[in-house]
């Protein structure tokens, strides 16, 4: 056989197979893969737990339950001569500034100056914080704190009320005051300090009660503007586990169902990937969210009369 013949015998079978490796790759391409898709989030495995609680929620996920913590700053009015801002830092000076402009301050209805009302000893710059609880849906109320910032010199919140104020995450931070983009929660109302030191003269009090004077608080006066949820997380990552823990618990709870998911379908509990669900408080519980957090944990994923009354037997002979 001749050289070029053996050149063109190599390139023909180079040739097939080639076609041959493409043939075989597109099929393992087209065969569908058994192998679980790579999570995000590391696996912990179930849970050890009695037998009693084998398949519940409480083997399979961790339930988080924190406060939410927000802040702002804000302005007191009604003040007896005891504000003074006059050392508060710049960019909480300027950040007053706009806000009082924003509300109308300066305007030829109010023609008060926001420069006015910050030289006015009725009135004083304030740190607002609150901690949204668990589980808070819209328009829940809770308690929060106020407080004079240690820069400032306003003495005493006595008799004072908090302007409403928004409140966000980091929003009391010196350096950037406002903080995020998203207001999380308003607060607004009268400030109850210490009633010791309320009625006491400056010269009746020592230094411990003129500092419990710079804080206060005001019932019931933060408000959530989102739903909160109470937040489950897998043990070990599946989307078949947050889609069945879902069902078990909208299944639960569908006579008192109160929120509806991206579709507008009555959901309490809402899926968000292989390790994450959503869980809403609902209404009629009124805030109490450890109760609710007790029942959902010991929801068994497994619905059937038979089955629940095996477990009953179990929990009773332990």
């Amino acid at each position: 056989m001749s050289r070029r013949a053996r050149y063109w015998k190599g390139f023909v079978l180079a040739a097939i197979a080639g076609v041959l490796i493409a043939g075989c790759t597109t099929q393992d391409q087209k065969r569908p893969s058994t192998t679980r898709p790579i999570s995000r989030y590391t696996s912990k495995g179930p849970r050890p737990v009695p037998d009693y609680l084998k398949g519940s929620i409480f083997e399979k996920a961790d339930l988080r339950m924190e406060p939410f913590h927000v802040s702002g700053y804000g302005l007191v009015g009604q003040l007896r001569g005891t504000g003074d801002n006059s050392a508060i830092p710049t960019a909480v000076r300027e950040y007053m500034r706009k806000e009082l402009a924003r509300l109308g301050y300066g305007t030829y209805r109010n023609p008060i100056t926001p420069e006015q009302v910050l030289r006015d000893p009725t009135y004083a710059v304030v740190r607002v914080d609150a901690l949204i609880p668990p589980g808070a849906r819209q328009n829940d109320h809770f308690d929060i704190l106020v407080s004079v910032p240690e820069e400032s010199f306003t003495s005493s919140l006595s008799h004072g009320v908090l302007f409403r104020t928004s409140l966000k995450y980091m929003g009391a931070d010196p350096r950037r005051p406002g903080g995020s983009v998203n207001a999380y929660a308003q607060a607004q109302g009268p400030i109850f300090v210490n009633p010791d030191y309320a009625l006491l003269s400056e010269k009746e009090m020592d230094s411990a009660a003129r500092n419990s004077l710079r804080y206060g608080i005001v019932m019931d006066g933060g408000m959530a503007m989102y739903d909160n949820p109470l937040i489950l997380r897998v043990r070990d990552p599946q989307f078949s586990m947050t889609r069945a823990i879902e069902r078990r618990i909208n299944q639960r709870f569908q006579s008192v169902t109160d929120k509806t998911n991206k579709v507008g379908m009555p959901a309490m509990a809402q899926a968000q990937d292989d390790a994450i669900v959503h869980v809403y408080v609902p209404r009629i519980y009124r805030g109490d969210y450890a109760h609710f957090a007790g029942v959902v944990k010991h929801l068994y994923l497994d619905s059937n009369p038979a089955y629940l009354a095996l477990m009953a037997e179990k929990l009773a002979e332990a």
